[in-house]
């Protein structure tokens, strides 16, 4: 008695080794779900920024502070300010817009310290909050960098928006095709 068995130490060797593998698969589908967690919690919020400040201030705090975001309209360089340049006078002459975001393909670096995502994302701009006929729509493709940030929540660092088609009138050029008449 006192000494293992040379087959339990095998059978304790493969289990141990199988926990690993367990292990490692389970933090690799947790770091899939939290970055389609933060773009969805981004979508969300983006929608209700348009009237709720209180939301407006919850989607920039998803970003990094060297946060570097480029959509149809410009760019901005860190986090300070992103709310107010991406709510600036191409956005807030609308009413509403109500964006949609779909199919994620997330890869990460070999560290899992970055994760590269490209997703689509159809956007409903309107004119007026009562006149739900009256709108435009466009199409962007969606490049995002996030980085796990030192307390390994997830942040977004990088995103670079291509706007690929609208409809409709956009007068305040917020698709980056520049204003229409």
């Amino acid at each position: 008695m006192g000494s293992i068995e040379p087959d339990y130490t095998s059978k304790i060797a493969t289990l141990t080794e199988k926990v690993a593998q367990l292990e490692r698969r389970l933090q690799a589908q947790e770091d899939v779900e939290a970055v389609r967690h933060l773009i969805d919690h981004y979508t969300a919020l983006h929608d209700q920024a348009f009237t709720d400040p209180a939301a407006l201030q919850q989607w920039e705090d998803l970003f990094t502070e060297d946060a570097h975001v480029k959509y149809a309209f410009g760019e901005h360089f860190g986090r300070k300010g992103l709310g107010a340049w991406a709510w600036g006078p191409e956005v807030a002459q609308y009413a509403q817009c109500h964006l949609q975001s779909s199919n994620f393909d997330i890869h990460f670096s070999p560290d899992r310290q970055l994760a590269f995502v490209r997703s689509n994302g159809i956007t409903h701009w309107l004119y007026e909050r009562d006149q739900l006929d009256r709108h435009f729509d466009a199409g962007a493709v969606y490049r995002w960098t996030i980085r796990r940030e030192p307390d390994s929540t997830w942040a977004i660092w990088k995103i670079d928006l291509y706007c690929a088609w609208m409809t409709g009138q956009d007068p305040n050029g917020v698709s980056g095709g520049g204003k229409t008449k």
